[in-house]
């Protein structure tokens, strides 16, 4: 899917680590959270990131999980955690800055 939905599968990735890290200031008590909201949304956010990096790093070896199982590991984390319209806003901004170059 990765590879479906860009050409540079390893870009995309990066600019959604990007995105997630610009997502992540929302979560902090200085933008207004509470410090649980904060807390809850700041681990969520860096458990992504963590999945993400994890897919970047092992873009060329055999432990990669193919494109689809890794989208849906990332949408279960997310709705389990709480994190969706951020995963879904990095995901879109990501693609985004993709399709520009």
């Amino acid at each position: 899917m990765l590879r479906g939905l860009a050409s540079h599968p390893e870009r995309l990735l990066v600019r959604m680590i990007r995105w997630l890290v610009i997502s992540a200031r929302g979560h902090y008590t200085q933008a207004g959270a509470t410090v649980d909201e904060s807390v809850r949304g700041l681990t969520c956010i860096n458990e992504l990131m963590h999945q993400v990096a994890n897919q970047l790093s092992s873009m060329d070896s055999r432990e990669q999980r193919p494109d689809v199982a890794f989208i849906e590991a990332l949408r279960v984390l997310a709705e389990q955690r709480g994190c969706t319209d951020d995963l879904d806003g990095a995901v879109a901004r990501a693609l985004e800055d993709t399709d520009r170059g």
